[in-house]
């Protein structure tokens, strides 16, 4: 995690930034070849987003609502939810949404993600 941690911080350069540094895992097909259990991710993306918050940045982390339901247990931390509907049914508080990834930009070639800030 330090690594990550670090390579983030080296990105970044102290940079003040206006939204959250997200955690996000993506390849589950990998997951059983890291040698881990469902506690050891939770802990793995909670140490991440203390080290950033401890520098000074807000943190948040990403996934799907089934993950968010069923693997993740970071409830203290800001929510990215990703789910591809009309209306979130994700029942817990998110801030921001992810409703698709097929949105169209003029001057991008390919789709990009089409999100939603939300605010309190």
């Amino acid at each position: 995690v330090d690594l990550e941690v670090n390579y983030v911080l080296d990105k970044l350069k102290e940079k003040e930034i206006d939204m959250w540094i997200s955690y996000d895992w993506e390849n589950w097909k990998l997951f059983k070849d890291c040698n881990m259990n469902f506690n050891d991710l939770n802990k793995m993306a909670k140490k991440f987003m203390d080290k950033l918050q401890e520098k000074g940045y807000s943190v948040m982390n990403y996934s799907s609502k089934y993950y968010l339901e069923n693997i993740w247990t970071l409830d203290t931390y800001d929510t990215w939810l990703a789910q591809y509907n009309d209306e979130a049914t994700y029942e817990k508080k998110f801030n921001l949404w992810q409703i698709s990834d097929q949105g169209k930009v003029s001057g991008i070639n390919n789709l990009v993600d089409v999100d939603i800030l939300i605010k309190d």
